[in-house]
């Protein structure tokens, strides 16, 4: 009869914890890079009707209420595909995911470029919200497997800034394109940028060695508590969690306003 196997001894007080992946920083860095492009590209192509808006509407002899039905069409798979994404993101390499979405980038600017129509540019913002829904998630994902959890800081916050960055630089890049040659230009152009970008990030991307809850260098896993990595929380605990409800209004607030600056503060400022 086989004995049961002992517990393995405790670590002595003082003992080093477990070394975890050696950190690349160049690497590391140039991934950071990657992603904040991402996110400004991300920026552009969610605003480029915005800034396009009354040349599109005067072209497509479009009302307001059916300018606004295009420019909501984008938030209406936008929720749906970042959970779906997020469901699958475990199983799928982030390298995979930030190329499927920054290719779909590119295919949503073409429809309205193929034939300038109401359908057409809903088309396009329909397959665009479906696929920069998770961008945001996904590419803070792919950021932390190249960081260990004690230098997540700075690389979050540039990754968080491209939407800034975008607002600094996209806009008076598209709105020159769009003022100087045509609406459908800016359309081309970021078509080809989410394109070159997604080809770039095909051969250089790749995934980090850290996990998402990574917690080496910063406390003891064995004393990590019910958190600890390994542990698996049902969704209705982790949805309902206090924090997560705020964070879900608070992201709420926040969308109403972008949306809404996004979509009718151009047309406002040049009307």
């Amino acid at each position: 009869m086989l004995e049961p196997s002992s517990p393995a001894p405790p670590r002595a007080a003082g003992a080093a914890a477990p070394a975890g992946p050696a950190f690349d920083r160049r690497r590391a860095w140039l991934f950071t890079a990657m992603i904040v492009a991402f996110m400004l590209i991300n920026y552009a192509d969610k605003s480029v009707l915005g800034l396009a808006a009354v040349p599109i509407m005067d072209e497509l002899d479009m009302s307001n209420s059916t300018y606004g039905m295009v420019s909501s069409s984008f938030s209406l798979l936008f929720s749906l595909s970042g959970l779906i994404v997020g469901f699958v993101s475990a199983r799928v390499t982030s390298r995979v995911l930030l190329f499927t979405m920054a290719t779909l980038w590119a295919v949503a600017q073409l429809p309205v470029l193929v034939v300038a129509s109401v359908p057409a540019l809903v088309a396009g913002r329909l397959l665009l919200g479906a696929a920069e829904g998770p961008a945001t998630s996904m590419s803070m994902h792919a950021l932390y497997k190249w960081f260990p959890a004690d230098r997540r800081g700075l690389p979050s916050a540039l990754q968080i800034s491209g939407a800034a960055l975008g607002m600094l630089i996209a806009a008076p890049v598209v709105t020159w394109l769009v003022t100087d040659f045509g609406w459908r230009s800016a359309f081309v152009v970021l078509a080809v940028t989410s394109l070159v970008w997604s080809l770039v990030w095909w051969r250089v991307g790749h995934d980090g060695p850290y996990r998402q809850d990574d917690t080496s260098g910063t406390r003891d896993h064995a004393t990590a508590g019910p958190t600890a990595p390994g542990v698996r929380l049902p969704y209705r605990r982790l949805l309902l969690n206090g924090t997560v409800l705020g964070s879900i209004a608070a992201a709420f607030g926040a969308s109403w306003a972008l949306a809404l600056s996004h979509a009718w503060l151009p047309v406002y400022l040049r009307t």
